[in-house]
């Protein structure tokens, strides 16, 4: 058990009002006894210095009569496997019993563990072994509390919901094609969530016509020779692209007196092999891209009617 601090409490015994300890050890797991030498403290005054208590000797008792403790101080926490209690009795007195005995440990010295309580588990003879209180079982002791068995039941209750939640969440992101592995825990699969395709993407921006021209093809072989303006850097491929003039004269318009050079054709005209709807009338139309209007991967060329025209654009995924 880790502790920091034994405190050890008695209340006379049979042979008179006196609570006499004569040495308190705690010893780790490799035998070694932590408390030599560690410092003493006690609730009374008493006879000689509190310090012989840890000395390493049982020859001499530190004292104080009726109810009352003494603490030690281990200087750390440690991990104990035992604490021994070496009360006084007289030689050959095989029936010195102490009362109110209770022996509680602590990591922090304000909230006590009582790991022996004669009044729960019965007084016993002093000898000079001492008292021998073995924490390992005072562990299993704990744990067989009932109350401290459900919490100890509910944690396992809710590590293996949790292990079952991971084990789903990281299937659902090897679902959306992202890399997971067995090392990875739960904040590691979180921050992977921003790498799932959520869906569609797009993008705004403006752009200004020049004074070349280009060649644009429309659906029966014919085609437009038509200023542009070109969109470049976009991390998709755009099936449709929206824009509307910033600065010609209907105002804001798609393309305006577009339907000068539609007037051969239905409604629906077709750039390459995708279509562009045009309602010349209101002087908007989108365009669904395609190879003949792409420059290259992430730039699109798109037609204009006249030079110096910025346009607002919006593209769809």
């Amino acid at each position: 058990m880790r502790i920091r601090y034994i405190r050890d409490w008695s209340n006379g015994n049979t042979n008179g009002a006196n609570n006499n300890w004569n040495e308190i050890c705690a010893y780790d797991y490799d035998n070694v006894n932590i408390a030599l030498g560690k410092t003493v403290t006690s609730s009374k005054v008493g006879t000689n210095d509190p310090s012989i208590v840890t000395d390493g000797s049982d020859d001499i008792s530190f004292t104080f009569s009726d109810l009352g403790n003494v603490t030690i101080d281990l200087g750390g926490i440690y991990d104990i496997d035992r604490i021994r209690i070496r009360r006084y009795f007289p030689n050959a007195n095989t029936t010195t019993q102490y009362h109110e005995t209770k022996t509680e440990v602590s990591v922090n010295g304000q909230d006590w563990i009582t790991v022996f309580d004669c009044a729960i588990e019965g007084k016993y003879y002093e000898t000079s072994e001492g008292k021998i209180i073995n924490l390992r079982k005072e562990i299993d002791k704990l744990e067989e509390n009932s109350s401290l068995k459900d919490v100890k039941d509910k944690v396992i209750e809710i590590e293996n919901s949790l292990q079952v939640t991971k084990d789903y969440f990281k299937n659902v992101l090897i679902d959306k094609d992202i890399e997971c592995n067995e090392i990875d825990g739960m904040l590691s699969l979180i921050n992977k969530v921003k790498d799932i395709s959520i869906g569609k993407k797009w993008a705004m921006g403006e752009a200004t016509t020049g004074t070349s021209s280009y060649q644009f093809p429309y659906l029966g072989g014919n085609s437009a020779n038509m200023t542009y303006f070109d969109i470049v850097g976009l991390d998709f491929v755009p099936t449709s692209i929206i824009y509307i003039a910033k600065n010609n004269s209907v105002g804001f318009g798609f393309l305006s007196n577009l339907s000068q050079y539609y007037t051969n054709f239905s409604p629906y005209i077709q750039f390459g092999a995708n279509q562009v709807l045009n309602a010349g009338t209101s002087n908007m139309y989108s365009i669904r891209a395609n190879e003949k209007v792409f420059l290259s991967n992430g730039n699109v060329r798109l037609p204009s009617t006249s030079q110096g025209s910025t346009y607002s654009w919006i593209a769809f995924e």
